[in-house]
């Protein structure tokens, strides 16, 4: 009852004030950061300035939450002709909580521009940049924010992220390299340059990189994926097999399995081997297929299964289409039956695809098995 006794005083105390001490007194419960006192004194008081005191209302309403009061001001106060770097930086925040990223990124850009020194402005235009699938635009806001801020790390390795797929992978590892030399104990910039190493197929360089972040963390699963085919690049197999187990909670486990069946390969292990490919083809739903399929066929005709190969090679062929497998089959034909003239059927249908590079192969075959099948009569 006491509150409620309080709270009517208040309001009378605010509807005897004219518009300038009610403005006077949002202004300082807003510098109090009395916010809820805000709130209760922009509803109590009769308003005539709504441009002085619609920014202070907006602000003070994204402080305790009430995003859709905070929206209607802050914007009412930047149409109105305010641009401070505060309603700047909420109303960038709420429009990106809406997903509104051109909206939001309109309103960062105001915000640096007002500052153009601000690096940590432009790291945050850069991310904005990222969720709008403008990846340009973003490499360019990390890049500035790089040249204001050496140490900002994680705009470096966000800006060498961009580059990698742009073809620019050798600048984004000078890029994290420059990096290194600054903090070579930062794992972040250790982890990618290993990505980058392993994107450059320089295997060796990945792993040591992968090594020096392993001193600090253990290594998240795609970099445990990235080094076990970098050790197997390498031929340690035995090593790379305890990180490929480790990345097998990854969502491409097919293709942890194909790799984990050419170190079983490495190993001399034929059988372990075979059913890794297996378990590969299991979990598979894209083109690995037929590269599975392949060499779960070589692995048979090597234990002189041909006709067990002979289905692995027809289905990757319906898969990919791609004349090899004819090639691979004819041959596998020409094992497995003293008649010649299916394995001959195979490679003529080789011949008749568009594709060139076992052609000369083909033509020799078909004549030596004719004129087998010739001498035999």
């Amino acid at each position: 009852m006491r509150w409620i006794y309080c709270h009517i005083l208040f309001i009378m105390a605010m509807s005897s004030l004219g518009a300038q001490d009610c403005a006077d007194a949002l202004e300082a419960a807003f510098e109090k950061a009395s916010y809820e006192e805000c709130l209760q004194i922009h509803e109590d008081c009769a308003w005539e300035d709504t441009l002085r005191i619609s920014a202070i209302v907006g602000l003070a309403a994204y402080e305790v939450q009430a995003y859709a009061q905070a929206k209607k001001y802050l914007v009412w106060a930047f149409e109105s002709g305010d641009s401070s770097a505060l309603v700047l930086q909420k109303l960038a925040m709420l429009m990106e909580d809406e997903l509104n990223y051109p909206r939001a990124i309109k309103y960062k850009k105001l915000y640096v521009q007002q500052d153009s020194t601000h690096a940590q402005g432009w790291y945050q235009l850069g991310q904005l940049y990222l969720k709008a699938e403008l990846p340009l635009e973003a490499g360019v806001a990390f890049a500035k924010a790089v040249s204001l801020k050496p140490e900002d790390y994680k705009a470096r390795v966000k800006l060498a992220d961009i580059l990698v797929p742009n073809g620019q992978a050798d600048l984004a590892d000078s890029l994290i390299q420059a990096g290194i030399q600054q903090d070579s104990t930062n794992v972040l910039l250790q982890l990618s340059g290993g990505k980058i190493a392993y994107y450059l197929d320089s295997f060796s360089k990945a792993i040591s990189h992968f090594d020096r972040a392993e001193q600090s963390i253990d290594l998240p699963i795609k970099y445990a994926r990235m080094k076990g085919i970098s050790l197997y690049r390498t031929d340690s197999f035995a090593l790379a097999m305890r990180y490929l187990r480790n990345a097998l909670v990854d969502t491409e486990r097919d293709y942890i399995h194909y790799y984990m069946g050419m170190c079983f390969l490495g190993l001399e292990d034929s059988a372990s081997a075979a059913r890794q490919f297996e378990l590969a083809l299991e979990e598979s739903y894209a083109k690995g297929i037929p590269l599975y399929c392949d060499y779960r066929a070589n692995i048979y005709e090597q234990n002189g299964d041909y006709r067990k190969a002979i289905e692995l090679y027809e289905e990757a062929y319906r898969r990919s289409e791609d004349g090899k497998y004819l090639i691979r089959i004819a041959n596998a034909y020409d094992r497995l039956y003293d008649d010649k003239n299916v394995a001959i059927r195979y490679f003529n249908k080789y011949l008749k695809t568009q594709q060139d590079k076992y052609r000369s192969y083909a033509e020799e075959r078909i004549s030596i098995l004719k004129s087998y099948e010739h001498m035999k009569q």
